[in-house]
């Protein structure tokens, strides 16, 4: 029997299938879409391949030459900030995930998931607890950008109103993500403008923008570029003056130093996870965290999972348990919570065993070593009379940002990048503007080389 439609639409987009998807997007060419990535690094063509028969060893050496292509950032010294942060793992997290009951690419989000895991994650939902002073936590979400989008679907879910005012400045992934997240739906995202040579919000707007369609406010603390906001609480305060949720962004590192944010009023936290004990991996995968207050009816209004401890009927013994699974794989795609249909169950076990190791106190060890950094390094680099720090008198964390007077930046970048260093994320070209961040990975050599270094190219 004649098939009636050519056969390569059985298995995937023909050629006009594609041309009249491009069309309905507006672009002419499949390149367009990868118009932001640099030109130089976007292979055009396939990779020349030998297709003639070839012995194993043979393989792996063209591979590998392709591979050295690559510039390796365990070679440099990296001050990237932003969020994601390239940390010391630990020998024994490679040592525990790798026993055949965790490591595995399958999604452990079937009940019938094992007792191990469970108990893992349960694990993980209460560190995370005690570590944010919140008293629920889902295991768990992709990254702090879609976590930020969840919480805030979740408060307009809640409240039934639908506006988020943002109180912080964000990186360009987050915000597209929110914004993505939410207008499709019919909602709106207000973002409050700064105060004036400030990374913090502007206190009077902000209030100017909360009204009674306030579902959520959400105040990031770190913010994206490192500065804390002392007016935390009243900015809570705002937000529940007009019965929003208070939603506040963290990074995890810092709170062996600074107040968790169950203490100043938040209703729900997220975050990014991966510092806590998971190695950056080229960008992934990442950890989103997202906890919450019990409530009985709102806890259902939440994406993600909760694993739970219960006791066996007949012997009592206690046991583990998902006891709540809302997300489209559970239930209808319309009623779903949420339609990311995968978490990073890997992800959070590795930041259980980490957060496990460490301990309290280690957590504050590690807070006050990047802070101290941290200052150390913004020291040497306002002694090298070239870099101008921004924002002095603001407190801030691990992340700050600095000036770096270049009017070429991708030769700036590529210059230091060269001499063995990544001179911070850029924030704004415009204005000279880069994010710097430090880990447990910085030596007072490593930063005094950096600013000698930096003190050379500018």
């Amino acid at each position: 029997m004649a098939l009636e439609k050519p056969y390569y639409s059985l298995l995937g987009v023909s050629p006009q299938e594609r041309k009249k998807m491009l069309e309905e997007i507006g672009v002419s060419d499949v390149m367009e879409l990868f118009s932001d990535i640099p030109p130089k690094v976007i292979l055009k063509e396939s990779p020349t391949l030998p297709f003639d028969p070839m012995t194993e060893l043979e393989l792996v050496e063209f591979f590998n030459e392709l591979a050295n292509k690559n510039v390796n950032p365990n070679d440099l010294t990296v001050f990237l900030g932003g969020g994601v942060r390239q940390i010391y793992v630990p020998a024994l997290i490679d040592e525990l995930i790798r026993r055949g009951e965790l490591y595995t690419a399958y999604t452990a989000y079937q009940p019938e998931v094992s007792q191990g895991i469970l108990q893992l994650l349960f694990e993980y939902q209460s560190l995370v607890a005690e570590l944010t002073g919140m008293e629920v936590v889902n295991a768990s979400m992709y990254d702090w950008s879609t976590a930020t989008a969840e919480a805030a679907l979740t408060a307009i879910r809640i409240t039934k109103k639908d506006t988020l005012v943002v109180a912080s400045p964000l990186t360009k992934a987050r915000k597209s993500v929110i914004h993505n997240y939410l207008e499709p739906q019919g909602f709106k995202v207000r973002e409050v403008s700064l105060e004036e040579n400030s990374p913090l919000v502007d206190l009077e707007k902000l209030k100017a923008a909360i009204d009674d369609n306030t579902a959520a406010v959400y105040l990031e603390m770190p913010n994206a570029m490192g500065y804390l906001d002392p007016r935390a609480k009243e900015i809570s305060e705002l937000a529940h003056d007009v019965k929003a949720k208070f939603i506040v962004g963290v990074d995890p590192l810092s709170l062996g130093l600074v107040a968790p944010p169950g203490e100043y009023g938040a209703d729900l936290v997220v975050g990014e996870g991966q510092p806590l004990g998971n190695a950056v991996n080229f960008g992934g995968p990442l950890l989103g965290i997202f906890a919450f207050n019990y409530d009985r009816k709102e806890i259902r209004r939440t994406p993600g999972r909760l694993i739970g401890i219960t006791k066996q009927l007949k012997s009592g013994k206690k046991g583990f348990t998902i006891t709540l699974q809302a997300r489209e794989q559970h239930i209808k795609r319309a009623k779903a919570t949420s339609n990311i249909c995968s978490n990073e169950a890997l992800s959070a076990v590795i930041s259980a065993i980490y957060l496990s190791a460490l301990g309290p106190r280690g957590m504050e060890e590690l807070s006050t070593g990047l802070h101290k950094r941290a200052l150390f390094l913004r020291e040497k680099l306002a002694e090298t009379g070239k870099v101008e720090i921004m924002y002095p008198e603001i407190p801030f964390f691990a992340d700050f940002a600095v000036k770096f007077p270049v009017e070429n930046h991708e030769k700036f970048i590529s210059t230091m990048v060269s001499k063995g260093f990544v001179p911070g994320a850029p924030w704004d070209y415009n204005n000279e503007l880069y994010v710097l961040g430090v880990s447990e990975l910085h030596d007072k050599q490593h930063i005094e080389a950096f600013a000698n270094t930096l003190k050379e190219v500018l």
